[in-house]
């Protein structure tokens, strides 16, 4: 005697709900980025990496659309062999933009950190360049093998080719174990990317108020974490089973909030020059004074971001307390070293700036009328 069907359920209408209420908030928070950067002048590669992640993930929520409405979230046993074959062939097809919309999402980051820690902290730039470029190759490796684990590759999702003999195909645990490290380190990724900012924003001289303002800002990363955790623990429960539209209901669900989060939470501290505008009336454009063309190394100049102070070269410092100790004017207004084989001395024609670092600090925090640059440059 056969078993019971399980009850003909359809749980699309949640799914379609986690794919696009999030999506008007990524499209407000990208194009206001792009817009407060444009009008600065300050576009950079943390930029250009987050709209990549956003169009990836567009076409990720539209495939997952399509495929929940072929019936993509309800028992196989109410499936035609037809729509069987059209989702799991989307199943594998959509885990590219996915995963890569993630990837590229904790990228950009991971660059704006850096634009904002300044070239002068060596050791996070280099902790988050090993870590990105693990996550790349966990993320690489983890799609080939999804590809290449069957011969022919359609027998990634046409069970009979596995059934005849026609197809050869490795351990599916194999795959599973890659998936499940490469998303568990993108979940740990999230935490380090939402917590490294603490370690230099404990040093700015501004409030305690301010700091955790700042730091709940550059923070909301964690949210994204929480989900790529619960997304990892439905790996085994989506592919244990034989009921495979229904059973990876919850790791789609947890999936789509990941990746919209992570936009989110990327784009929200480079668009506070739009809040500050609306709330403060700030204008959005940098004075004439700030505008400087002072860039880092990813592309953008370092005037948008004014976290009051930056740790700067045991060098520079020593030439600021030697200016002191002799008497010289330092009101903290444009003075550039410049350091070579020469000693310390006036700036040539024709110079490189290898590094700049732009300290800001606002009147209200330093007690006097007006503003202060610092920029501290050594030649190449």
């Amino acid at each position: 005697m056969s078993a019971a069907l399980p009850p003909d359920e359809n749980r699309a209408v949640s799914l379609l709900l986690c794919f696009w209420v999030p999506f008007p908030f990524t499209v407000g928070l990208v194009v206001t980025r792009f817009y407060c950067r444009g009008m600065r002048k300050d576009l950079g590669y943390d930029d250009w990496t987050i709209l990549v992640a956003w169009m990836l993930y567009t076409a990720a929520a539209a495939m997952s659309t399509a495929m929940e409405l072929r019936g993509g979230a309800r028992h196989v046993a109410y499936l035609s062999a037809e729509e069987i074959l059209y989702i799991g062939k989307m199943q594998i097809i959509n885990q590219f933009p996915a995963a890569l919309s993630a990837m590229c999402g904790k990228i950009s980051v991971a660059l704006f950190i850096m634009r904002i820690s300044g070239r002068t902290s060596k050791w996070r730039r280099w902790f988050l360049t090993v870590h990105i470029v693990l996550y790349f190759c966990l993320t690489v490796l983890s799609l080939c093998m999804l590809i290449g684990q069957c011969k022919p590759v359609q027998a990634l999702w046409d069970m009979s080719l596995r059934t005849s003999g026609q197809a050869s195909c490795l351990d599916a645990r194999i795959n599973t174990d890659i998936t499940m490290l490469q998303s568990a380190f993108g979940a740990y990724l999230d935490f380090v990317l939402a917590l490294l900012p603490l370690s230099f924003i404990i040093d700015l001289k501004v409030s305690l108020r301010k700091r955790i303002v700042l730091f709940c800002i550059l923070s909301l990363g964690i949210v994204a974490g929480i989900c790529a955790c619960i997304k990892t623990s439905e790996f085994i429960p989506a592919t244990a089973g034989t009921d495979p539209t229904w059973d990876g209901y919850a790791l789609y669900l947890w999936a789509f909030l990941e990746i919209p989060l992570v936009i989110i939470a990327a784009c929200i501290p480079p668009s506070k020059p739009i809040w500050d505008f609306l709330v403060k009336g700030q204008p959005i454009r940098p004075s004439t004074n700030h505008s400087s063309s002072n860039y880092t190394a990813s592309g953008g100049s370092t005037g948008s971001y004014r976290i009051g102070f930056v740790k700067t070269s045991v060098r520079a410092q020593k030439q600021k307390h030697a200016q002191k100790k002799t008497g010289q004017a330092d009101d903290g207004v444009n003075l550039i070293f410049h350091g070579g084989k020469g000693g310390m001395g006036a700036a040539t024609k024709g110079n490189k700036i290898q590094q700049t670092v732009l300290i800001t600090q606002t009147s209200r925090e330093r007690g006097s009328p007006r503003q202060s640059e610092t920029s501290v440059g050594s030649p190449v």
